[in-house]
């Protein structure tokens, strides 16, 4: 019966996986998603890792790491973020958990989830330690959804949802902090006569090249969003002069009136545009700005198209004319005159 004992013991100690078998599953497994645990002694700074901590960073696990050069390897914003929040674990002796953006020693960038708790003695944090995860190819997945979500599948612009968060949904303290001193609404010409005269792919092909010529032409701009068939809206900053914006509109309005190939042949373009001035001093109503904007192109529409037009207090008015694609979302407003 001894026997029998000692043999079922023996087999079921045989059963129970080794340490060092243990230890070479976990880092099979980690490998595969690149994470690692990681400690550190708050007295010494001294750092233990795991082989996936190496990994993760590019470095020899023959090589000691040194924290102060590891973090060094932390952008700047990420490193901000992580001393900010090291420091209040250690005195509250709570964790945290952060994405952070790093670089390796060869200079690869990639993003990286760090969480972390607090091994205390005696009331007295000692340790931290927690796990280090390579995030890069989930942060490309969500930009690429991000990106899909807030761009015009046609032009790659800003769509119009976007424009909408960034200007009307944009609390007012934040826009101004942004620089935006304008609002310029451009909208093509008899566009349908293209779509009428060449079909609908050519159309497409006319918006995409118009779209790239307004990206280079306000490079500076906050955004330039699509936000209708072939109407566009920019966001500008740094200009606070009404002669100033004429100006640079009158050279993006000349620039436009270059042809497009639709198809392999040139075709005649032209473009109107609309603006208002973000005063400083004023409440910002996003509202009102867009009606402002919105009424100013009426005019250059009015006045001959292929003109530009910036609203004032003085001047001849126009009568309210709100782009169809906003109207369902926001009432007619009376508008002050537009000049």
């Amino acid at each position: 019966m001894r026997h029998d004992s000692v043999r079922s013991m023996a087999d079921a100690a045989r059963a129970v996986p080794s340490i060092a078998r243990l230890n070479r599953l976990y880092d099979r497994a980690t490998s595969l998603v690149t994470l690692g645990a990681w400690e550190c002694d708050l007295d010494t700074s001294a750092l233990i890792w795991t082989s996936g901590v190496y990994q993760l960073f590019g470095l020899s696990p023959l090589i000691a790491p040194d924290r102060a050069a590891i973090v060094d390897l932390y952008h700047e914003e990420s490193r901000r973020e992580m001393e900010a929040l090291r420091a209040e674990a250690i005195a509250t002796g709570r964790g945290f958990a952060l994405d952070a953006r790093i670089q390796t020693v060869s200079g690869v960038e990639r993003w990286m989830r760090l969480t972390a708790d607090v091994e205390c003695e005696k009331g007295r944090a000692r340790r931290l330690y927690g796990a280090k995860q390579d995030i890069t190819e989930d942060r490309a997945r969500t930009e690429r959804l991000r990106r899909l979500a807030e761009r015009d599948p046609l032009t790659g612009l800003a769509n119009r949802g976007m424009f909408q968060t960034n200007f009307y949904d944009l609390p007012d303290a934040l826009l101004r902090a942004r620089g935006v001193s304008a609002l310029v609404l451009i909208d093509l010409d008899d566009f349908k006569l293209i779509n009428d005269r060449l079909g609908h792919s050519a159309g497409d092909d006319c918006l995409r090249q118009v779209a790239a010529r307004l990206k280079q032409l306000f490079v500076d701009a906050e955004m330039v969003a699509r936000i209708g068939g072939d109407e566009f809206a920019v966001l500008l900053r740094g200009i606070h002069e009404r002669d100033e914006l004429n100006h640079r509109l009158e050279q993006v309005l000349a620039a436009l009136r270059r042809p497009v190939l639709c198809h392999g042949e040139p075709v005649a373009v032209s473009a109107s545009a609309g603006a208002t001035l973000i005063d400083d001093m004023t409440v910002h109503d996003p509202a009102l700005r867009f009606s402002e904007a919105d009424s100013a192109l009426y005019l250059a529409k009015a006045d001959g198209r292929g003109r530009a037009r910036i609203f004032a207090l003085d001047g001849r008015s126009a009568r309210p004319h709100l782009s169809q694609h906003w109207t369902a979302m926001h009432p007619p407003i009376q508008l002050r005159q537009v000049g």
